[in-house]
């Protein structure tokens, strides 16, 4: 039987992917840059319950939700077109301090009505905090996305170009894309690449209760520092952190934990397709302290104990969108509770609607589950910057202009 918190979840993650937030019934709507100039002049004017829709561009600024619990979006929110994404961009690259170098910051105690969609988010640095239960040590965090005792809604976002080095001022760098520190935000349907960091290069989550499920995660590189190359993780909380339906691809960490790096956190890892990530030391997926950790109908490269698990090369059919072949052994795979089935397709009554293949049950990585959702990442946007910096630590440039 279905637990109470997976009913839940799973309720919770069908509102998201169908966009029926009850907030934005009487919510007014902000449009940038016509009726104010700039995304952080859209958020200053919001009230609790607008939307402030962004049209097409590159918006030079680091933004700051200040509490809000409001909708920051691309015209993706109207017309789910991934273009909107891609063309959408907020470069965080020239920050006004650069301790507060983050692209996006989440840290007034939002709210999951606070939502983050369909946006390309690069060039942060992160920002600088003190963790309050070690008050002596300070760290520099989320290079895309910062939140701090906040739970927002992050999704269909491609968060990509971000670097978070200690520059010698603070005790860490972590979470080249994203740095969440508690709350119980939902990170659902985002591409999470190419992004560097001292430790937890792609995403780092502390003492948090996040629902991560249907991203991609991919090459990402770090670790250098306390490890993980793909995911990060710090802090068991009441009920097991979960991190469920995502591929995890093709990330390196230049010490443990290639794919992830778990340090004292309870871990469910369900339906997820964790293949190709490298690291110097061990494995791909690297425990330690008193962690504990549950894998289940799962694709993990070299294998792991646990219900349902395999270790066959899952067949993407490219490394751009990591969708799978037909003939992929990820596809009718995952957990066969009908409460995690794949969408059905309406014009093919008991067969999954694309990008879900075969039949209802859960296909294994971010393309199955009921909140799956196809990704279009293009290569052809990846240019240079001219900063280099990327271009040194990962042996190719890939900012976004």
């Amino acid at each position: 039987m279905k637990s109470m918190g997976q009913i839940i979840g799973v309720t919770f993650l069908t509102i998201l992917v169908l966009g029926s937030y009850p907030w934005g019934a009487w919510g007014g709507m902000i449009h940038v840059p016509v009726d104010q100039p700039t995304i952080q002049a859209g958020i200053v004017a919001a009230a609790p319950g607008d939307t402030v829709l962004v049209t097409p561009g590159r918006y030079v600024e680091n933004i700051d939700f200040l509490g809000k619990d409001i909708v920051v979006a691309s015209r993706y929110l109207l017309d789910p077109d991934y273009s909107y994404v891609r063309s959408t961009i907020i470069d965080g690259s020239q920050p006004a301090t650069p301790d507060t170098a983050s692209t996006v910051r989440f840290v007034s105690s939002e709210t999951a009505a606070a939502v983050l969609q369909g946006f390309t988010i690069t060039g942060g640095g992160g920002t600088e905090w003190v963790d309050p239960q070690l008050p002596t040590y300070t760290w520099r965090g989320g290079g895309g996305i910062f939140g701090f005792r906040a739970s927002p809604t992050i999704k269909n976002n491609l968060i990509t170009g971000n670097v978070v080095e200690n520059g010698g001022t603070v005790d860490g760098a972590q979470g080249g894309g994203l740095t969440l520190f508690r709350g119980l935000p939902v990170i659902a349907n985002n591409t999470i690449k190419d992004n560097y960091a001292d430790y937890g290069a792609g995403v780092v989550l502390e003492y948090s209760q996040a629902r991560v499920c249907n991203n991609l995660i991919i090459g990402n590189h770090g670790g250098i520092v306390y490890g993980g190359g793909g995911f990060w993780t710090l802090g068991a909380a009441a009920t097991p952190l979960t991190i469920e339906n995502n591929t995890i691809a093709d990330n390196h960490s230049d010490t443990n934990g290639g794919a992830l790096y778990v340090w004292n956190s309870n871990l469910v890892l369900r339906n997820n397709v964790i293949w190709g990530n490298t690291q110097v030391n061990g494995a791909p997926i690297a425990l330690t302290g008193s962690s504990t950790i549950e894998v289940a109908y799962s694709d993990v490269e070299g294998g792991y104990a646990g219900m349902g698990n395999i270790d066959v090369a899952p067949g993407f059919s490219d490394t751009l969108s990591y969708l799978l072949d037909p003939d992929s052994p990820c596809i009718d795979t995952g957990d066969p509770d009908a409460a995690g089935n794949d969408p059905e397709d309406p014009a093919a009554p008991g067969e999954a609607r694309w990008p879900a293949q075969g039949g209802l049950r859960n296909d294994m990585g971010a393309y199955g589950g009921p909140g799956c959702m196809f990704f279009e990442p293009d290569a052809s946007a990846i240019e240079d910057h001219g900063d280099g910096l990327l271009q040194g630590r990962m042996g190719r440039a890939i900012v976004l202009h």
